[in-house]
């Protein structure tokens, strides 16, 4: 069973609640903390949920690959991760 990869990235960063993941001002360690986190391990509708979220938009992506450079290479790119 995968462990919910918003409540690892809430733990990673210190969160009280998930939904603090979305006001920014942790932005970066969420960024970090992404980059540690073995993706390949979810499913492709978590790693979308998780595109939707930080990045308010639903790419179409066909494969898990295509999913985990769109969330890493989005979440080092300078202004461009939406959390």
């Amino acid at each position: 069973m995968e462990k919910d990869l918003f409540e690892i990235l809430k733990d990673r960063v210190g969160c009280m609640h998930i939904s603090d993941l979305s006001f920014g001002r942790d932005r970066d360690k969420v960024r970090h903390a992404l980059t540690f986190i073995r993706l390949e391990e979810y499913s492709l509708s978590v790693l979308w949920d998780a595109i939707e979220y930080f990045h308010g938009e639903k790419p179409l992506l066909t494969s898990k690959d295509e999913a985990i450079a769109f969330l890493l290479q989005k979440g080092r790119c300078s202004g461009a991760f939406y959390v």
